[in-house]
């Protein structure tokens, strides 16, 4: 039995369910992707180096808050944890939840620092860095899948 970048065994299904399962090729993949797509260790480090420890513990805690108060899925905040704060959240919102935040609720969540238009721009500017691929499985994909 192959095993991912972390040890764990790559079919955690039912053993009826095969290596051709639907399951278990979601699964296969979805570690293949998490393996090409995860982000850099020294991300911080070799591009945001002017970036503070301090200045990131205040920006996660500050999502975290967000997060709470809107009662986002935990994925939304996994997805949201990088780049440009309140332009990834609307992002990851579009892509994970069923109720989606508005421009104008991410306006509002920024305290109104930046335009509908900006954010809206930035959304374009990070969704084209991306390529558009945002299927990459979130740790949280992984632990839903062992419980």
């Amino acid at each position: 039995m192959s095993t991912n970048i972390i040890g764990l065994p790559m079919l955690l299904f039912t053993p009826a369910s095969g290596k051709d399962s639907v399951a278990h090729v979601i699964y296969q993949n979805s570690g293949d992707s998490e393996a090409t797509k995860r982000p850099r260790a020294d991300y911080m480090e070799m591009v945001q180096g002017d970036i503070t420890d301090y200045m990131q513990a205040t920006a996660i805690d500050w999502l975290v808050r967000v997060a709470g108060e809107y009662r986002l899925l935990p994925e939304t905040l996994f997805l949201t944890l990088q780049l440009v704060v309140v332009t990834c959240m609307m992002i990851a919102c579009k892509y994970e939840e069923t109720t989606k935040l508005s421009v104008q609720v991410i306006c509002h969540i920024a305290d109104n620092k930046y335009r509908k238009e900006e954010i809206l721009q930035v959304e374009s500017a990070v969704l084209n860095y991306l390529k558009f691929e945002m299927a990459v499985p979130t740790a949280h994909f992984f632990l839903r899948i062992l419980n």
